[in-house]
């Protein structure tokens, strides 16, 4: 029987993971818009309709950026790390799910600290290096950052205005510290939770 559940496990393991890739490449595909191949629409067939369930929830649309991809993944990222530890160990229990849980929102959560980081200090050497700020780039990413920015330079200094080369140092220094201690403490908390063996 154990060897039956194993190989079931498996075989969604293996699923989830053809499906997972199979959405990276309709996002990425995304990213090119205007050039049309008919690969493209057959992975739309396949990938829109899970995509368009999280879709729906406006609250995951902020501003320019679109979360609902993201939280679509972490799910499925979810599922398979758990059939696959099923697969692999023959038993789950509530510590193991909420260990695969933490995991996946510390990694998740020291990820999106880690990306704002490099996109402010990339930002931030623009600046400096007094790049033309009409060139797309710096476009993008000050339409990316300005809103996530101002309002925590708003929250740190609500009576002055902070020069937006500060704001950027500053948002890069707490990004950088809140990568730093997410690193440590999601590890902390998945070991405390694999040890609740209920």
């Amino acid at each position: 029987m154990n060897q039956i559940v194993t190989s079931i496990f498996s075989v969604i393991t293996i699923l989830i993971s053809l499906y997972l890739l199979i959405i990276f490449i309709r996002i990425l595909s995304t990213w090119f818009r205007g050039v049309s191949f008919p690969l493209v629409d057959v992975l739309a067939k396949i990938t829109d309709p899970y995509l368009n369930l999280f879709r729906r929830f406006k609250f995951l649309r902020l501003q320019n950026m679109d979360l609902s991809p993201l939280i679509a993944v972490l799910l499925l990222w979810f599922a398979l790390a758990l059939s696959g530890d099923i697969a692999s160990s023959r038993e789950i229990y509530f510590g193991r799910i909420l260990e695969i849980l933490i995991n996946l929102i510390g990694s998740v959560i020291s990820f999106l600290f880690a990306i704002f980081a490099i996109l402010a200090a990339i930002r931030l050497m623009g600046i400096l290096l007094k790049a033309s700020t009409v060139q797309p780039i710096w476009f993008t990413l000050d339409h990316m950052l300005q809103p996530i920015l101002y309002p925590v330079l708003s929250r740190l200094s609500p009576h002055r205005v902070i020069p937006y080369a500060t704001g950027l140092a500053i948002f890069l220094g707490v990004n950088i510290l809140l990568w730093f201690l997410s690193s440590l403490l999601f590890p902390e908390l998945a070991f405390l939770a694999r040890n609740l063996r209920f």
